[in-house]
C-alpha cells in the first residue's frame, strides 16, 4: 500500500467533527469528542485534533469554552446561538 494511502481522510476532520456535534444535539466534552474521532481516523493525533477545533472556531461554526484545567466544552454554533455583546454582562 502507498504510503499515502495509509493516511488519506475520505471525509476531512473538521465535518466529521460537526457530524459528530449534530449526533449529539451540539454538545460535546473534548475527550468523548476525540476518543470517538480516534475510532474514524486512526492516526488521528491531539495536534490535528486541535487545529480542525480551531479552524472550526474560527469559522464561526463551534465554540470552545474551557470547564477546568484539562477539559473542553464544545458547542455547535447555530442561528439561533447568541452571544453577549461589550457592556451586556
Amino acid at each position: 500500500m502507498a504510503e499515502w494511502a495509509a493516511s488519506w481522510k475520505p471525509m476531512p476532520l473538521e465535518l466529521i467533527i460537526l457530524e459528530v456535534l449534530e449526533k449529539h444535539n451540539g454538545l460535546i466534552l473534548d475527550h468523548e469528542l476525540y476518543a470517538i474521532l480516534e475510532k474514524e481516523y486512526r492516526s488521528l493525533n491531539e495536534d490535528d485534533f486541535r487545529k480542525a477545533l480551531m479552524n472550526l472556531e474560527i469559522m464561526g461554526r463551534i465554540n470552545v469554552t474551557l470547564l477546568s484545567k484539562n477539559k473542553w466544552k464544545i458547542s455547535k454554533i447555530t442561528e439561533k446561538t447568541r452571544f453577549l455583546e461589550v457592556g451586556e454582562d
